[in-house]
């Protein structure tokens, strides 16, 4: 194996980082260090034991990371805060269900400005993506909405 395998005892046996993929004991994750299945990794059709040498929740914690700096330059622990201070709920509607698949409520953030203004459920956040930000819009379809209401 490469410079980055090494041998971890887990119950007696020892596993190599990255090791075959039909190793009985699975696959040891280079970042969180377990021994998980191999269904727990993605494929790598590149890699050596083909699959990634981070697991799947790692490798989906470092790419919440790194999205969260690069697009809106906060960190995990500054989007926790906000989460925080909204008791749980989002910025707009006051709901606790983040309505996305990932179950995480969305950052919202000033297109013109990059600014963040605040946590969103799925659904308010797809509206404002919707309307484009624009209040007169937004006016408008509560206008709309309103002359048709039953």
């Amino acid at each position: 194996m490469g410079a980055r395998a090494e041998q971890l005892d887990f119950g007696g046996s020892q596993v190599e980082v990255g090791e075959d993929p039909e190793a009985p004991g699975g696959l040891v994750c280079f970042r969180c260090q377990e021994l998980k299945p191999v269904s727990e990794f993605h494929r790598n059709p590149v890699s050596k034991t083909g699959r990634q040498s981070n697991c799947k929740s790692c490798m989906a914690v470092y790419s919440r990371r790194s999205m969260l700096g690069k697009r809106y330059g906060i960190t995990e622990e500054q989007y926790e805060e906000m989460l925080a201070e909204q008791e749980g709920r989002c910025g707009a509607c006051g709901t606790d269900d983040p309505g996305a698949k990932h179950g995480r409520f969305q950052v919202d953030h000033d297109h013109q400005t990059g600014a963040v203004r605040a946590l969103l459920c799925n659904g308010c956040n797809t509206a404002l993506g919707g309307v484009k930000d624009s209040i007169p819009r937004l006016q408008e379809l509560i206008y709309y909405l309103r002359q048709y209401a039953v």
